[in-house]
């Protein structure tokens, strides 16, 4: 007997945002947390959407749209109601995407790192 089909390429893929968040938020320690002075990449699976850079600048991020100019952040400096640091910066990404490219809530997230060491560390945290 032949097994029925899961997924097709013309279904959309999906993901709980709040599992997407997790993800980002996982990614942003491991970036704020290197030494590396490295760059992430946030992008949405399957749509032609502008991808978010974010690249650690001792203790402030610059985060740009696409090939567009960055701004410069402090880390200490996202605060939304309270909460802090990974967190505050993966919610900030994911609203972001999410406007600028006009994205369901349940996107699918894209993630690169441009080091090879924090690309390692990060799939450690998975773990």
């Amino acid at each position: 007997m032949r097994q029925p089909h899961v997924a097709r390429r013309s279904h959309d893929a999906r993901i709980e945002p709040r599992t997407r968040l997790r993800l980002m938020e996982l990614a942003a320690c491991e970036l704020l947390e290197s030494e590396t002075n490295g760059s992430m990449v946030l992008g949405a699976a399957g749509a032609v959407a502008e991808p978010l850079v974010v690249t650690a600048a001792g203790c402030s991020v610059l985060v740009a749209v696409g090939h567009r100019s960055p701004m410069l952040m402090a880390v200490a400096g996202l605060r939304p109601h309270g909460v802090g640091g990974p967190k505050a910066l993966a919610r900030g990404c994911d609203r972001v995407l999410r406007a600028v490219n006009r994205l369901p809530p349940d996107f699918v997230l894209t993630l690169a790192f441009d080091e090879t060491a924090n690309a390692s560390r990060f799939l450690d945290r998975l773990r």
